[in-house]
């Protein structure tokens, strides 16, 4: 049996695919809410982003079986950057890993972020304070070299067409990001 979130503007919900069979858990998340992305970031452990309101949310699958009166609500981590916008791609960075490598990256209608997981902070990389649309992709790879490129769409009002682009990681960077997740900073 394979499990599958869905995130839906009415919530995060789990639920089991069975050859031609799927079924939905009867719990849920963040009911009512606009969720627009999901990562799973240590083994039942979710990061999840609200389209409509600036932060992330950590959930705890492990508090699934727990009784109702005594579960804990998704912890929410405030993030100031989303001034910029809502949060419209969430895709942990090549090597990710909660303890050595905790670094997201974060697309808003305005920005692409750096999002540091273990000490809940995000640090802009581009600003584009003109976007022309707020469903802009970004996807992440690691290109053979080692280095971690990012392509994106970026429209402006007054142009007519989408252009995508790359913007690629300085190798410095990364071993800068390494060193500081490994020292504690």
């Amino acid at each position: 049996m394979n499990e599958l979130v869905l995130c839906c503007e009415r919530g995060l919900y789990f639920g089991q695919l069975a050859g031609y069979k799927f079924s939905l858990n009867k719990r849920a998340y963040l009911e009512g809410q606009l969720i627009s992305q999901a990562v799973e970031y240590t083994p039942q452990g979710f990061l999840v982003t609200d389209f409509n309101k600036p932060g992330y949310y950590m959930i705890d699958r492990r508090e699934e079986n727990v009784k109702k009166s005594k579960r804990r609500e998704p912890t929410f981590i405030e993030d100031q950057k989303f001034i910029y916008g809502a949060c419209t791609d969430l895709n942990p960075m090549p090597g990710f890993d909660m303890n050595t490598f905790p670094y997201l990256l974060t697309r808003t209608s305005f920005s692409i972020n750096l999002f540091d997981l273990k000490r809940k902070q995000t640090h802009t990389l581009i600003l584009d304070k003109k976007p022309g649309f707020d469903n802009q992709f970004m996807s992440v790879f690691s290109n053979v070299d080692g280095k971690v490129s990012i392509v994106y769409c970026a429209m402006t009002k007054d142009e007519n067409f989408d252009a995508i682009k790359i913007f690629s990681l300085p190798m410095k960077f990364l071993e800068g990001l390494r060193h500081f997740s490994n020292n504690d900073g």
